[in-house]
C-alpha cells in the first residue's frame, strides 16, 4: 500500500503507456537547444526546497537514537535556506557530470538494442515527478512499460565495480546512494522494478562497455525512507518557521 507520502502526481500509467505507443525511435531523440537553458531553470525550480531522489541517501543513514544523522540535518538546512532565499539557477556541474550527460541517451539506446525494452523520457524530455504532498521527487533518466532506468557512466574504475552488482543487494552493499535512488524511483511511479545501467565505451572490448541489472522494489525499506522523509519534512519546516517569523 503507499503512503500519501509518495504517490506520484503525474503517475498515471494509461498515460504512460500510452506514451510507449506514439515514442518516437531512441536515436531520434534530441536534447533541446532552443531555450535550453530556461527549460534548466524551470526543472530546477520544481526541485527547488524539496527533497529529491538523487540525494535521498543523505536522509538514510540514522544516529545512535535511530532519528536523523547529522548528515541528514545538514540537507534539511539546505533545504530550509533554499525556501527562506530567493530563487537562484545556479547547478554545479563537474567534468564526471559532462561526460554522463554526453553518453547517457548512448547508454540507454545500447540498453534498449540489447533488451528490446522501450524507454521513453530521456535526455532532454526526462521529467520531475513529484511527490502526491509535493515535499519531494525526482527525475528518472527513463520510464520503462514496467518501470525505468537509472545510468551512470563513470570512471573506468567505478564501471568495473559496477558491473559485479547483480540486484538490489548488492546495489545497497556497493552504492547506497544510487539503491536509495532507485527505490524512491519505484515508490514515486508505483513501479516494482527498475534497471541500473552502467555504461563506459572507453573500454576496448565492447561487451564490457555495458552492464545493466534489474532492481526490484523493496517495500521494508521504502517504509524506512518514507518514515525518514517524514521527519525530515518536519524538521525542515520547523526551521522555515523559527527564521522566517524573525
Amino acid at each position: 500500500m503507499q503512503s500519501s507520502l509518495a504517490q506520484a502526481s503525474d503517475g498515471d500509467l494509461s498515460g504512460l503507456f500510452a506514451a510507449f505507443a506514439k515514442a518516437e525511435p531512441l536515436h531520434a531523440i534530441r536534447s533541446p537547444t532552443i531555450d535550453a537553458l530556461a527549460a534548466e531553470e524551470q526543472w530546477l525550480k520544481k526541485r527547488w526546497g524539496k527533497f529529491t531522489s538523487s540525494e535521498m541517501h543523505r536522509l538514510m543513514t540514522s544516529s545512535r537514537d535511530g532519528g536523523l544523522s547529522q548528515g541528514a540535518y545538514t540537507y534539511i538546512t539546505e533545504k530550509a535556506a533554499e525556501i527562506l532565499t530567493e530563487f537562484s539557477p545556479e547547478h554545479i556541474t563537474t567534468p564526471q557530470m559532462e561526460w554522463g550527460k554526453q553518453h547517457e541517451v548512448e547508454a540507454i539506446q545500447r540498453f534498449t538494442e540489447i533488451t528490446g525494452y522501450a524507454v521513453i523520457h530521456t535526455g532532454g524530455d526526462q521529467q520531475f515527478i513529484a511527490s502526491i504532498c509535493n515535499q519531494w521527487g525526482g527525475t528518472p533518466d527513463g520510464r520503462t512499460a514496467d518501470g525505468g532506468v537509472e545510468v551512470k557512466c563513470p570512471m573506468s574504475k567505478n564501471h568495473l565495480i559496477y558491473k559485479e552488482v547483480c540486484d538490489g543487494k548488492t546495489l545497497k552493499y556497493t552504492e547506497p546512494k544510487y539503491y536509495w535512488q532507485i527505490q524512491s524511483y519505484m515508490e514515486l511511479t508505483g513501479s516494482s522494478q527498475w534497471y541500473f545501467i552502467s555504461y563506459d565505451p572507453r573500454f576496448l572490448d565492447a561487451a564490457l562497455q555495458l552492464h545493466w541489472c534489474e532492481i526490484q522494489r523493496n517495500q521494508e525499506d521504502i517504509d524506512f525512507m518514507l518514515n525518514k522523509i517524514s521527519m525530515a519534512v518536519e524538521e525542515r519546516d520547523r526551521r522555515v518557521k523559527a527564521y522566517g517569523s524573525r
